[in-house]
């Protein structure tokens, strides 16, 4: 069995507990976990989905140095 290390286990923590707070109080990632739940999901499926949903939105915070923009514009790429 591999050894998840102390700090991957925490990340992996720390964005399940995010996911369960916003599938509470978020309008729209509650949408998305109760769309995922009408797909048949189970509910911790469900929430390992809007975990992976925080992540890459916090990736992409981080990578693009931007401030959280709750209603974001999309373009194409290479017309911004």
């Amino acid at each position: 069995m591999k050894k998840f290390y102390s700090h991957v286990r925490l990340l992996r923590y720390s964005f399940w507990m995010a996911a369960v707070s916003a599938r509470r109080f978020n309008p729209e990632l509650k949408e998305f976990y109760e769309l995922k739940r009408s797909q048949g999901k189970h509910s911790n499926v469900a929430t390992g989905a809007l975990a992976r949903r925080l992540a890459h939105l916090v990736y992409s915070i981080w990578k693009n140095n931007k401030p959280f923009d709750p209603a974001p514009q999309w373009s194409p790429p290479g017309n911004n």
